[in-house]
Formats: C-alpha cells, sequence, structure tokens
C-alpha cells in the first residue's frame, strides 16, 4: 500500500534563527482584499536549507521508518484561544522552543484571520506552520481543492510567506485535492498513526499519552489538535513529550524528518473520475462523509493488521455515524 520517494533537492523554508518576539497587536476581522491592508506582517523569516525528498503533489504518509529514531509533531485545526499558546509554552518549557519551535502548526486560515495575533506569534516564535485550508467547512474533495489556494492568500496576507506544505481536513484523500497542491508546489502531509484525539466525547490527556506510547516508531508524523475544544490533547502534550523521550527518540522538524531517507507515501489516493467527484456532493450541497466518518475509515487503511474483532468496532462505529448523517 506505500509508495517511496527518495532523492536530494535543495528547499528554502520558513524561520530557523530566533526572531524578535515583538509582534503588532490587530483587530479581529475578516480575511481576503482587506485583511492585506488591515494587518501589518512581519519580516519574513530567516530560511535554511534541508535536502528535500518530497516532491510537489506528493501525499505522505511518513518520514523513514527504517531510519533513525526521529518523530515530528503536527497541530491541527488552529490558532486557537489559549490552546494554540499553551501548545508552545509547553514546547518551550521542554526545551523545544530554543531556536525554532519543533512543532508544525496546520492552520485553519480563517481562524488565522479571526485570531491573527495568536498566528503571528505562531510565526514569530519560529514554529512551522501548515495551511489546513480555508473553512475546514469541508471534506469533499473538490470543494476542499478550491480552498487551497484561497487559505494561501491569507497566510500571504498575515505573514508575507506562504505554506509548503498542506494537510487534508479530516485527511481526505482525492486526486484532485493532489492536483492542486501539485499546481501550488505542495505537498499534502498525513500521518501514519491515529491517536483518536479528535473523537467526541474526547478521550482522556492519559488515553491519548498512551496511544502515542503504542503507536510511535522511526519517521512518525504525530497528528494531534488544539484548535476547538482540545484541552485534553493540550494537557497531554507534556506527557506525549516524555513519552517519546523515554522511548530514545528525538523530537525535530517536519522539513528535518523528511529529509532523512526515505518518504512513505500514500498509495491508491482516487481511482475515480471527475464526475465521481461532483456525485459526492449530492443532496443539499452537504458532504458525502463526516469527518469521524473519514477519519475512522483512514484508521482501518493505515492499521491493516487490527484483529477482526477490533475491526468490526470500527466498522461498526462508521455505520453508526453514517445513520446519524442520514437521520
Amino acid at each position: 500500500m506505500l509508495g517511496h520517494r527518495a532523492g536530494a533537492h535543495a528547499h528554502s523554508v520558513h524561520d530557523l534563527a530566533a526572531l524578535d518576539t515583538g509582534f503588532t497587536d490587530v483587530s479581529q476581522g475578516a480575511f481576503g482584499t482587506q485583511l492585506a491592508s488591515r494587518l501589518n506582517p512581519p519580516a519574513p523569516a530567516p530560511v535554511t536549507m534541508w535536502p528535500r525528498l518530497w516532491q510537489p503533489g506528493d501525499l505522505i504518509r511518513a518520514g523513514n521508518v527504517n531510519g533513525p529514531r526521529i518523530v515530528t509533531i503536527t497541530c491541527d485545526d488552529g490558532p486557537w484561544p489559549v490552546n494554540t499558546r499553551a501548545m508552545m509554552n509547553h514546547m518551550r518549557d521542554a526545551g523545544l522552543e530554543k531556536n525554532f519551535g519543533l512543532i508544525h502548526f496546520f492552520m485553519v486560515a480563517n481562524n488565522a484571520a479571526a485570531f491573527p495575533d495568536i498566528a503571528r506569534e505562531v510565526f514569530q516564535r519560529g514554529y512551522g506552520i501548515g495551511n489546513h485550508s480555508l473553512t475546514h467547512a469541508t471534506y469533499n474533495p473538490y470543494r476542499l481543492s478550491l480552498e487551497i489556494s484561497p487559505a494561501q492568500d491569507v497566510f500571504q496576507s498575515l505573514f508575507g510567506w506562504t505554506p509548503e506544505f498542506f494537510r487534508s481536513p479530516g485527511l481526505t484523500k482525492g486526486a484532485v485535492i493532489q492536483d492542486e497542491c501539485r499546481r501550488l508546489g505542495m505537498a499534502n502531509v498525513f500521518t501514519s498513526t491515529i491517536l483518536n484525539d479528535f473523537l467526541s466525547p474526547r478521550i482522556s490527556s492519559s488515553q491519548i499519552i498512551a496511544n502515542v506510547a503504542r503507536t510511535i516508531h522511526p519517521g512518525n508524523i504525530i497528528l494531534i489538535h488544539e484548535g476547538g475544544s482540545h484541552t485534553q490533547t493540550v494537557n497531554a502534550l507534556p506527557g506525549i513529550i516524555d513519552v517519546i523521550r523515554g522511548d530514545g527518540f528525538e523530537i525535530v522538524r517536519l522539513e528535518e524528518l523528511l529529509a532523512t531517507g526515505t518518504i512513505q507515501l500514500m498509495a491508491n489516493v482516487y481511482a475515480g473520475t471527475r464526475a465521481d467527484i461532483a456525485a459526492a456532493e449530492t443532496v443539499d450541497g452537504s458532504d458525502e462523509y463526516t469527518d469521524v466518518v473519514v477519519e475512522l475509515r483512514t484508521y482501518l487503511e493505515l492499521n491493516a493488521n487490527l484483529s477482526a474483532e477490533r475491526r468490526a468496532f470500527i466498522e461498526a462505529k462508521i455505520a453508526e455515524a453514517l445513520a446519524a448523517r442520514q437521520a
């Protein structure tokens, strides 16, 4: 089910030097054409060079699973009041924000526009920033593909810089998404493990930590959440760091992880036609799947060795979510 890519290309990335932590306070508001005139973007961050093994349009599952004991942490759905700064402060307290921050925050562009002071603090403190769509309101591949470029415009207005990595909300797959990433020179970054911190009701911090301990491996792209009601995940982060270090792993930046050896790619992105994609927009213009359905189906795909009992349980949860969706 996995592909791989090896090679080396020079590639410049956002940040990697201690930055002036001052930033201009701005009011919350809309995005788009008014945003550039209302915000005072910071100067472009310093850049560094890592070998680039990925190619535009890649759908990445993990780094080098046979390589050194390194992992990276990625965080979705922000920026968000309280949670995002708490995440960064946990990293700082663990010594993981010395020259730059070792989380890649996949931001919803609308959230970045609504909370620009938080978004710019993430940038100023040297953390990685990825594109997590404009609204996070759709899991339809075609409509998601239309949100990538407008989200880039918001980030350009905020930072004077645009991300090189995208992550589909709900880990939604689709050739049309990858085609747009290719056009924009971006890769779509997934994960090789599902920690279930997205489930509602939320699982406990201790369970999240246990899930990290159970699934960690070399090249692991750890996916957690801070946007919205993810207090349990925020509180779990110090324990996640302890587990990673206790197992002899080093936390590195996403770009560094993807520059070390072989990259594992997701296979079978989307075998359908453009007509199949359009058909998914069907009744009332709503999405074909809920977030939970998409992520649970991805969970099954990423965990081929599940017991029959566990697989049946997950499939029952999918059926339950679909039935609720149709009710």
